[in-house]
């Protein structure tokens, strides 16, 4: 698996863009462009992407310290988890 660029990601001016973090270039690196059909919307998921991978991260991280308290969000953990899996693989 490639490691993903690291964020923070932002969302150009036209507001279609994605763009990652200044690379040393005078262009940061694109990571992706939207169509046309609720682009603003879906680049704005997209931008924040990195943000909500860390906080699946660290909520998994905090289910995991309390054995206990994983009994009774089991359901939520799974979620959690396969959000983690499915941005990693």
């Amino acid at each position: 698996m490639k490691k993903h660029t690291p964020g923070p990601w932002r969302i150009g001016d036209a507001g279609a863009t994605v763009f990652g973090p200044p690379n040393g270039n005078p262009s940061p690196q694109t990571i992706a462009h939207m169509g046309k059909t609720d682009c603003k919307a879906n680049a704005k998921l997209v931008a924040a992407a990195p943000d909500l991978l860390h906080a699946c991260e660290r909520a998994l991280e905090i289910l995991d310290a309390e054995p206990e308290a994983c009994g009774i969000y089991k359901a939520h953990r799974e979620i959690i988890q396969n959000a983690i899996t499915k941005a990693t693989e």
